[in-house]
């Protein structure tokens, strides 16, 4: 965000959380749902240019940084990564599923410095 800042860049922060996963790790074991964690990092990581950063922050819960350069840039990102999600996962020889996202996105705007002067001392 100081980065952006500075640059008076736009930054989203995108809150990437995984649907049914628990029932994942549950029926089939950790082990199945370790590989199925890593399927998505690797679907979820297409998504975003080399410049984002993309974490795993919990079980289940991943954070995106992104420069976008208007906020609808934010909600295509955010369209581009559900539909990441929308092939089937395959769980063993015979099972697959879909694993779904909800995803809360937060815009970081800057204000030009001379307006946030004006702001500041007014």
């Amino acid at each position: 965000m100081i980065r952006a800042e500075r640059q008076l860049s736009q930054l989203a922060v995108m809150y990437i959380d995984l649907n049914d996963f628990k029932p994942v790790n549950d029926q089939y074991g950790h082990a199945v749902g370790d590989k199925v964690l890593i399927e998505i990092a690797g679907r979820l990581q297409s998504c975003f240019r080399s410049t984002d950063t993309l974490a795993r922050i919990g079980g289940d819960e991943f954070v995106a940084l992104v420069d976008i350069e208007n906020p609808e840039q934010a909600k295509a990102v955010a369209e581009k990564v559900l539909k990441s999600l929308d092939p089937p996962l395959v769980l063993d020889d015979k099972d697959q599923t879909i694993i779904s996202a909800s995803i809360g996105i937060s815009l970081f705007l800057p204000m030009p410095a001379a307006q946030k002067n004006f702001t500041e001392s007014g």
